[in-house]
């Protein structure tokens, strides 16, 4: 809120945005849009043909992506799932959601708690009943 970012691409519901050197999307409804920057006032610049069939692949993916991330979660948690964020207490489906599909998966069920191991590249996440509860770098 009361922050001035630069909007990268923008369609009839998100603006693409660069905040304090990351990258995401914000609701259009969220922004006030300021024509009057010198940002604004620059000459359009000539986008090839390529480049322009390019961006109307990524940007429909990426903004479905965002509404069924915001759907599934709220406005709260989608731009930090976005970003690849994660979090203790988060749940496996979250961090499926923010990661993806680990590389390796190790469960053991004791009684009732169930723990789990998800082995990414560089790192190892440990899920105890489906809330992840810590993670560490791969070889310590």
């Amino acid at each position: 809120s009361g922050s001035v970012v630069e909007v990268l691409k923008a369609d009839s519901t998100y603006l693409y945005v660069v905040f304090d050197e990351a990258e995401g999307y914000i609701l259009r409804r969220h922004a006030v849009i300021n024509v009057s920057s010198p940002q604004a006032q620059q000459k359009p610049v000539r986008i090839e043909k390529e480049q322009l069939l390019q961006y109307r692949e990524v940007q429909p993916r990426q903004a479905k992506r965002f509404a069924y991330l915001e759907n599934k979660y709220g406005s709260n948690m989608v731009a930090r799932l976005i970003e690849g964020k994660i979090w203790k207490g988060m749940n496996s489906e979250m961090v499926k959601d923010s990661w993806g599909t680990a590389q390796k998966t190790n469960r053991v069920i004791s009684g009732n708690t169930i723990k789990e191991e998800w082995i990414f590249k560089y790192v190892w996440l440990y899920f105890e009943n489906n809330m992840l509860v810590e993670w560490r770098p791969m070889g310590k």
